[in-house]
């Protein structure tokens, strides 16, 4: 399991497109493994998917699986 203050050392990225009302993610990569937070309150829960899941994860999302509307 990934210790915190590994990941507090991890480059951590933002997408540009980010505002700074928005909601959004910041995600870094370790030890082939893509870790996610919320980029406001990084100190609460961050997932740890492999990156083949994070891609799974991503086209999802993409396609609209997880819409509410």
């Amino acid at each position: 399991m990934t210790g915190a203050t590994e990941l507090d050392n991890a480059p951590w990225r933002k997408s540009v497109r980010s505002g700074t009302d928005s909601g959004c993610v910041s995600l870094a990569s370790h030890r082939a493994r893509i870790a996610i937070r919320d980029s406001k309150d990084h100190h609460r829960t961050t997932i740890v998917l492999p990156v083949a899941k994070t891609r799974k994860l991503f086209d999802d999302i993409k396609a609209g699986l997880f819409d509410l509307d």
